[in-house]
């Protein structure tokens, strides 16, 4: 994955555009999501940008998954109720975009934000909470020199792998 904040922007610029041509979700909420990233890492220090990716890959490839089924069926009982709901089963990824982009404080908090503050305060070890479903390219903040995989709704990383990490 990407070895730094600058380098995920990059890379999400990407799958935003093919996210936009598929019209899969709005440009506006697809623009709050990497201010979310940003954000938290201009809050956090760099060597956690391993953590931080590793909530932004399952929070695009697992979570939003959950919010979409959850959107799914708040919708159904909102129509059996005669009552409106802003799921759109046209546009199925746009609320649940929304939502991870805006919401789903729980979420950031389980997957970064509680995680992060026990690596600070020496209660817990990046390496541990990094759990090898999203790592990054090797960086002078990281250790973790493995190629990450990632799944996304819209694009899948066309690169071949690079063969086995080198140790120095």
């Amino acid at each position: 994955g990407p070895e730094n904040i600058n380098a995920w922007l990059k890379c999400f610029r990407i799958w935003r555009n093919a996210t936009l041509i598929l019209e899969f979700v709005p440009q506006e909420t697809l623009n709050r999501y990497p201010e979310r990233v940003h954000d938290l890492a201009d809050k956090y220090p760099d060597y956690l940008w391993p953590l931080l990716y590793q909530a932004d890959v399952r929070a695009r490839s697992e979570h939003l998954l959950k919010l979409a089924r959850r959107c799914r069926e708040e919708k159904k009982r909102a129509d059996d109720d005669n009552v409106s709901h802003p799921y759109d089963p046209a546009k199925p990824w746009s609320y649940p975009f929304q939502l991870l982009a805006m919401g789903e404080k729980d979420f950031w908090d389980r997957e970064f934000k509680e995680p992060a503050r026990d690596i600070m305060n020496k209660l817990a070890n990046l390496d541990e909470a990094v759990e090898g479903d999203a790592l990054v390219a090797s960086t002078a903040a990281s250790s973790t020199t493995r190629p990450a995989s990632i799944t996304t709704l819209a694009l899948r990383d066309s690169q071949p792998p690079t063969g086995p990490p080198r140790t120095t």
